[in-house]
C-alpha cells in the first residue's frame, strides 16, 4: 500500500572542446539556463551551439538532458544517440540515455547503457547511482546496494546516492540503516522534499507516527506537488486512526495522479475502517484495475466483502496468497472453510 518515492540525480554536464568558439559559448549559455531550470531557453542555446558546430557531441548530450527534463523522452533519446555516434568514447550520453530508459521503464535496456558508461568511465559515481536504482526497480537489491556503495566511495557527499541507498535499506527492512542514510542526505541537502517523505515512511514503519507526520509536513512545505507524500501521509493518518483526515490526503494524491493505485488502496482502507464498506470496495476495485498485482488491495477488499459476499472475499484472499502474501493464510482458514 505504500509508495516509495524514487530520486535520481541529473547527470553532471561536462563541456568538451569544440572547433568553434561560438559553439562553446552557446553551449555554456545553455548550461546556465539549464541550471536555472529554464529548459526551453537552454535548448535554444544548444541548438545554436549545434548550428555553429554540427560535430559538437556534448551539445547534443546536453540538449538531450534538457529534453529529458521536459519529459520529451523520445527526442532526448535521439540526441543521446547522435552524441554517441559523434563520440563513441564519451560516457555521459550512455549514462543519460540509461536514465531516460529508466524513466520509460525499460530497465534491462537501461542496465546495458549504464554498463557501457561504467566501462568507459569506471570513476563516474552518477552511473553507479543510476544503475543501482535500476537494479532496485528490478528487485535486485544486492546489486543495487553494491552500486550505491561504489557511488559513495567515489563521491562520499553524494546526497542522491545516500537517499537511494536508504530506499534499498528500507526495502530490506533495515530501518535504522535507512534512517542514517536519509539523515545524512538531509544534512547535505536540507531542501529536498523527497528525502523527508522517504524518511517519514521509514518512521511510519517503526510506528513513530508523530515523527513521520513531521517529515511528511516538511516534505509538503518544500514541494506541494508530490502525490506520493500525500499518499504516505494519508497512510500514516490511517495508522493514527485519523481516518477522515487520511481520506482528505489520499483524495488529494488521487486528484494529482488519477492512476495512483496505492492511493486508492490506502483510501479504501480508511473507508473500511470507517465502516463504509461499499465505498471501500469501490476504491479497492479501482486499485486492482490499475495494478492487478497489488496484493494489499485484494486483502483489504476481501475483508470489506466478507459480510455481504463471502465467496468473493475468499476469492480475493486466495488471489493475495497466489501473489505471494502468505500472511493472508489465516484469513483463508478462518473465513473460507
Amino acid at each position: 500500500m505504500k509508495k516509495v518515492v524514487v530520486l535520481f540525480p541529473l547527470i553532471l554536464l561536462i563541456f568538451a572542446s569544440c572547433n568553434f568558439k561560438s559553439a562553446r559559448v552557446e553551449n555554456n549559455k545553455g548550461y546556465e539556463k539549464y541550471k536555472l531550470e529554464k529548459y526551453d531557453e537552454a535548448i535554444a542555446f544548444y541548438n545554436a551551439a549545434i548550428e555553429a558546430d554540427s560535430g559538437f557531441a556534448m551539445a547534443y548530450n546536453n540538449r538531450g538532458l534538457a529534453k529529458h527534463a521536459l519529459k520529451q523522452y523520445n527526442e532526448a533519446m535521439l540526441d543521446y544517440a547522435k552524441a554517441i555516434s559523434l563520440d563513441p568514447r564519451m560516457s555521459e550520453p550512455y549514462c543519460n540515455r540509461g536514465l531516460t530508459e529508466y524513466k520509460q521503464k525499460k530497465y534491462e535496456v537501461a542496465i546495458t547503457d549504464l554498463n557501457k558508461a561504467i566501462e568507459l568511465n569506471p570513476s563516474m559515481p552518477e552511473a553507479y547511482c543510476n544503475r543501482g536504482m535500476t537494479y532496485y526497480k528490478l528487485k535486485n537489491y544486492e546489486s543495487a546496494m553494491s552500486d550505491l556503495n561504489r557511488a559513495l566511495q567515489l563521491k562520499p557527499q553524494m546526497s542522491e546516492a545516500l537517499t537511494n541507498r536508504g530506499l534499498v535499506y528500507y526495502k530490506l527492512a533495515k530501518y535504522l540503516e535507512a534512517m542514517r542514510d536519509f539523515d545524512r542526505s538531509i544534512e547535505l541537502d536540507p531542501n529536498e522534499a523527497i528525502v523527508y517523505s522517504n524518511r517519514g515512511l521509514t518512521e511510519y514503519k517503526q510506528q513513530n507516527f508523530e515523527k513521520a507526520m513531521k517529515d511528511f509536513n516538511k516534505s509538503v512545505s518544500l514541494d506541494s506537488t508530490l502525490a506520493e507524500t500525500y499518499s504516505n501521509r494519508g497512510l500514516c493518518k490511517n495508522g493514527m486512526e485519523k481516518y477522515e483526515e487520511a481520506i482528505l490526503d489520499l483524495s488529494k494524491a488521487i486528484q494529482m495522479n488519477p492512476d495512483f493505485a496505492e492511493a486508492y488502496t490506502n483510501r479504501g482502507l480508511a473507508k473500511y475502517n470507517l465502516g463504509n464498506f461499499p465505498e471501500a470496495i469501490a476504491d479497492l476495485t479501482i486499485s486492482i484495475d490499475k495494478n492487478p498485482n497489488g496484493f494489499a488491495a485484494y486483502v483489504n477488499r476481501g475483508y470489506a466483502r466478507l459480510s455481504t459476499d463471502k465467496e468473493g472475499a475468499c476469492a480475493d484472499f486466495q488471489k493475495a496468497f497466489d501473489l505471494g502474501y502468505v500472511d493472508v493464510e489465516d484469513a483463508i482458514k478462518e473465513n473460507c472453510k
